[in-house]
């Protein structure tokens, strides 16, 4: 750490670990394992799989508002939080993340998000294969390249 702190690659030792921690708590995760020997410290941090929620994250949640986000399925929240962290989405992504194995009720689920504006659904000519959805934009057309 000290030769790092040298080289203007760490700024304070133990900031970092401090932000770990409070994110994991603010996150509801369980805290960091640390297993040391003489030559190394291992952290582990842990995913709460089994009692997590699909929730709509906090920036999804602001950039949608509070009517429609309380208003969204499951389904519909995992779409919105992918296209939060991807920025875009298709048919065939919003397949293999919901919880169907049916392309025509993942491609229904896209467009009743466009028809409640919350998604837009971006395509330069019928039958594109670059076709996408983004979060919905009041000034974008409905067909304007992304």
């Amino acid at each position: 750490m000290f030769v790092l702190r040298e080289f203007g690659e760490v700024r304070l030792i133990g900031e970092g670990t401090k932000r770990i921690k409070r994110e994991l708590l603010e996150a509801k995760l369980p805290t960091i394992e640390y297993k040391a020997d003489n030559n190394s410290v291992k952290a582990t941090m842990f995913n709460d799989v089994s009692s997590r929620t699909n929730s709509l994250d906090s920036e999804a949640y602001r950039s949608l508002g509070e009517a429609v986000a309380f208003s969204l399925d499951d389904d519909e929240r995992r779409i919105v939080n992918y296209v939060i962290e991807y920025k875009r989405i298709n048919a065939s992504e919003a397949l293999r993340i919901l919880s169907t194995t049916d392309w025509h009720a993942a491609y229904a689920k896209l467009q009743r998000l466009v028809q409640r504006n919350v998604l837009d659904f971006i395509s330069k000519k019928h039958r594109d294969p670059k076709s996408h959805y983004v979060l919905h934009k009041p000034e974008r057309s409905k067909h304007a390249d992304a």
